[in-house]
């Protein structure tokens, strides 16, 4: 997908330094810039990882697009799954996310949400036609690309998901509100065992009687940043799932970098993740992706010579 592997280098350097500086700083970096509350933070929180959601739509009509390309009955049965796949995605995680505790916190409007996601994916679906129209690329070589970036976002999404549970690292906003930083935990540090404490004695937020759940250790690494990620290797997708679409790559790597790099900071700001954790969080996506990279590469020489 990306021929010219050294644009990703200077991301991974960037990542790889603010971790270092996580692993020293990370408290005072958040006790700095804690607004739990600031209307910015929350905005990003509840929409910042639209742009993939917005993929996923792109991707849904890309398999619609090829229903009509395959005859092979086990193939369209697989892309009927991948509309299905990419609908219900959307709809269920952006629409979650809008209203959920790490956005605007209102079980109430879930409805709302799951809406607004399902107008998401349709701009999105919109977009795939604009997209697919007009595309004179092979349909073995489009189901290849966009099954390729299927598995990029489903293994990044099953690392990070492990590793918030194995790690169980108490949010700063946990800390901050229970004026209990002393139980800080560095990003290397599990916690599991503040965790169970917490959750075992029913503790509630201060002032009411909401009780703490097992969200607030969900802190190593970042969910948002590393399903964020995921937007490089759909905009570095895009000219090669359609000719036309004559964009250079630097440009659209330079967009999703500037955007994930706004995130990391909202992310911050509202307590809900460390500089580590939104390291980490974009280096889980930004490896794998090199390392898929690589193996899609391999096997495009093999199976589409063609294209050479």
């Amino acid at each position: 997908m990306l021929r010219k592997r050294w644009y990703l280098f200077p991301i991974i350097g960037v990542f790889v330094i603010t971790l270092i500086l996580g692993s020293f700083f990370d408290l005072q970096i958040n006790t700095a810039i804690y607004d739990r509350y600031n209307g910015f933070g929350l905005f990003m929180a509840a929409f910042g990882e639209t742009p993939v959601y917005l993929s996923f739509g792109i991707l849904g009509f890309g398999f619609l697009f090829l229903l009509k390309k395959f005859k092979n009955v086990w193939i369209k049965v697989l892309l009927i799954v991948g509309i299905v796949g990419t609908l219900g995605c959307c709809i269920y995680f952006q629409g979650k996310h809008i209203f959920d505790v790490n956005a605007y916190n209102n079980k109430s409007l879930y409805w709302l949400g799951y809406l607004i996601a399902f107008f998401i994916y349709c701009i999105g679906f919109g977009l795939g036609y604009l997209l697919f129209k007009n595309t004179n690329v092979e349909a073995k070589k489009i189901l290849f690309i966009l099954l390729t970036l299927i598995v990029i976002e489903g293994l990044t999404q099953g690392v990070n998901q492990l590793t918030k549970i194995f790690m169980s690292r108490p949010r700063f906003r946990l800390l901050a509100e229970l004026a209990q930083t002393n139980e800080y935990r560095n990003w290397w540090e599990n916690g599991k065992a503040f965790r169970d404490s917490i959750l075992g004695n029913n503790t509630t937020w201060p002032g009411t009687d909401v009780l703490i759940t097992k969200e607030e250790f969900k802190s190593f690494p970042s969910g948002h940043m590393t399903n964020t990620f995921v937007m490089l290797p759909v905009l570095v997708a895009l000219p090669m799932l359609n000719p036309n679409f004559k964009v250079k790559q630097e440009i659209l790597i330079a967009i999703s970098f500037v955007w994930c790099g706004v995130l990391a900071y909202s992310r911050m700001l509202v307590g809900a993740h460390f500089l580590s954790d939104v390291s980490v969080g974009s280096l889980v996506t930004l490896v794998l992706y090199f390392v898929i990279n690589e193996i899609y590469i391999k096997l495009d020489k093999k199976f589409f010579p063609q294209a050479e």
